[in-house]
C-alpha cells in the first residue's frame, strides 16, 4: 500500500511506503547525511574565511605565513574528506532504499523464480556495498 506525499506545487503523488522516510534505517542515514551537510557547510565557510584572510595579506603586501598555508591545506583536506563521507552516506541511503524495495518485492512475489532473482539481486547489492562502507569507516 502506498503513502501520499505532497509535491511542491500542491499536487499529490503516490510514493511507495518503503521510500517514505519513516523507516528506521532511512531515518538514521538521513540524520547522518544532514549532519555531514552541516559540517561541510561550516568547513566551507571557515575555509573561505581563511582564503579571504590570506588574500588580504597578499593584497596588503604582507607575506603569508607557513602556518596560514598549512591551515589552508588542512581546511581543504577536511572539506574533501567531508564531501567523500557525504557521497558515501548518500550512496548508502540510496542502496538502503533499493534493498527495502527488493525486500518488499520478495515479500509480495508469488513466483518462486522471481523471488530467487530478487534475492540474488539483493545479495549482489549487499556484496558490492560492503567494501564501500568499510572504506567510509
Amino acid at each position: 500500500h502506498a503513502g501520499v506525499r505532497e509535491g511542491t506545487e500542491g499536487a499529490s503523488k503516490t510514493v511507495p511506503d518503503f521510500l517514505m522516510d519513516d523507516q528506521p534505517s532511512i531515518i538514521v542515514l538521513n540524520a547522518k547525511a544532514a549532519q555531514l551537510e552541516l559540517e561541510l557547510a561550516e568547513a566551507t565557510r571557515v575555509c573561505e574565511q581563511q582564503r579571504n584572510k590570506m588574500w588580504a595579506m597578499r593584497t596588503d603586501g604582507e607575506p603569508v605565513s607557513e602556518t596560514a598555508r598549512l591551515e589552508m591545506r588542512v581546511l581543504t583536506q577536511t572539506k574533501v574528506e567531508l564531501r567523500r563521507r557525504l557521497a558515501i552516506t548518500q550512496l548508502d541511503l540510496d542502496l538502503e532504499r533499493i534493498c527495502l524495495y527488493l525486500e518488499r518485492e520478495i515479500e509480495q512475489s508469488t513466483s518462486l523464480g522471481l523471488q530467487k532473482q530478487l534475492v540474488a539481486e539483493f545479495g549482489l547489492l549487499d556484496k558490492q556495498l560492503q567494501p564501500l562502507l568499510a572504506i567510509s569507516g
